[in-house]
């Protein structure tokens, strides 16, 4: 029996977030050593892979449409958070491919673009989430 959609999305949020919390720790726990590089190599893989299934799944025409009909005033906002997440992807891509194995040493500089990918990240979804709230949940008459 297929798996409904908005539940493949959820679990696949979900599969994400845990993704993003073990490559943070990882990073937190770092050591210049050939196992912690690999290891990290290994999550940032993972990470890259859910980051992309997740998006796959999401549909955001649909979504996009679906906000303008409830809420017009949402439009580019959407509009910018679908740019947005297509940047998230570029660089998570980016990121995988600088990745060197080899090295024991990873760059501070790459450390640093994960973190800061990792925050994108958060801060991505926050937005999204007020903008959904926002155009689905508001009262008629509220105070702001």
């Amino acid at each position: 029996m297929p798996i409904p959609e908005a539940m493949q999305i959820q679990v696949s949020y979900q599969r994400l977030l845990e993704a993003m919390t073990a490559l943070s720790r990882h990073i937190c726990n770092g050591r210049a050593d050939p196992r912690w590089t690999q290891e990290l190599g290994r999550l940032l893989q993972t990470f890259c892979d859910r980051l992309t299934t997740h998006y796959q799944l999401l549909d955001f025409d649909a979504e996009l449409q679906e906000v303008e009909q409830r809420a017009p005033r949402l439009h580019e906002k959407l509009v910018n958070l679908q740019r947005e997440a297509r940047l998230i992807q570029r660089e998570a891509t980016a990121l995988l491919r600088d990745f060197d194995p080899q090295k024991t040493r990873v760059p501070t500089a790459l450390i640093d673009r994960i973190r800061t990918l990792l925050k994108w990240i958060e801060d991505h979804e926050a937005r999204k989430n007020r903008v959904v709230l926002d155009a689905f949940y508001t009262e008629v008459g509220a105070v702001d």
